[in-house]
């Protein structure tokens, strides 16, 4: 493991360079590799743990700014696809231009909103 100051705090997270190399490896090898031969929730796992301990500050405000906005992301998914869903089938624009509707989505993660 790596070198931290009072473990849990960001600001006090020392990064050595033997940790950024296996991070770094996590990330562009060990996550898409996992994802690639069907354990996505693996290679999720392997990118934010790596993410976190390359970028420790921002991941924290990252998701405490998840938890202060969205706390209930996943419960408004399906209200919220619901009703997106069923604006596009009552648009009045759209009538008779569309045999059905499949609205889907999904939470980004932390990790993956740090990605981009």
């Amino acid at each position: 493991e790596g070198n931290t100051a009072g473990e849990g705090s960001a600001a006090a997270h020392v990064v050595t360079p033997a940790d950024a190399a296996l991070a770094l490896r996590g990330v562009q090898l060990y996550a898409p590799l996992a994802q690639a031969v069907g354990f996505a929730s693996l290679g999720m796992s392997i990118e934010a743990l790596s993410y976190r301990r390359l970028f420790p500050e921002a991941m924290g405000r990252l998701l405490t700014w998840y938890q202060q906005v969205w706390p209930d992301a996943q419960e408004l998914l399906p209200q919220l696809t619901s009703q997106l869903r069923s604006a596009i089938e009552t648009a009045p624009s759209l009538a008779g231009l569309l045999s059905s509707v499949r609205v889907t989505g999904r939470v980004k993660t932390p990790a993956s909103t740090l990605r981009k």
